[in-house]
């Protein structure tokens, strides 16, 4: 059982790495064509394209996270995720934006890479989880129920 428990959840990290890594190449591709559905002001487009990058880097973080958040709920460590993520949010993602805007001065990539950092320290916090818990004990646990 803890072999076939362990394959899902790995199974859950690869599909979602692919989805995410599908969206946000589709979005670094066709970046000019979904903009222009939305505005054609010259100073809104170099914005969009400023605020690029670490968005997409955030995205990917997060569409990958919050697939393997499911995971982390469903083998008993909401507690483990709840912490990462208030440390993630107010530890990390807020100071970075606030420094990278104001102190680096780097605008609105400034605000973003506050997201992308503290959406990368979850990512690696869960799947260190999920790839180092002690699958055994945790199916004998289930077990038990």
């Amino acid at each position: 059982m803890p072999n076939k428990a362990r394959k899902y959840a790995y199974a859950v990290v690869l599909c979602s790495v692919c989805v995410a890594s599908f969206v946000t190449g589709f979005i670094l591709i066709f970046h000019k064509q979904i903009i222009s559905l939305y505005t054609a002001d010259p100073a809104e487009v170099a914005i969009f394209i400023q605020a690029l990058p670490p968005f997409l880097v955030n995205l990917l973080g997060g569409m990958i996270y919050t697939a393997i958040f499911g995971v982390i709920m469903a083998i008993g460590y909401q507690s483990f995720g709840m912490i990462v993520n208030l440390v993630a949010y107010w530890v990390v993602m807020l100071p970075v934006s606030c420094i990278g805007y104001k102190v680096f001065e780097l605008g609105i990539t400034g605000i973003w890479c506050g997201p992308s950092i503290g959406t990368f320290l979850l990512l690696a916090c869960c799947l260190g989880l999920i790839f180092l818990v002690n699958w055994d004990e945790l199916a004998e646990h289930a077990s038990e129920w």
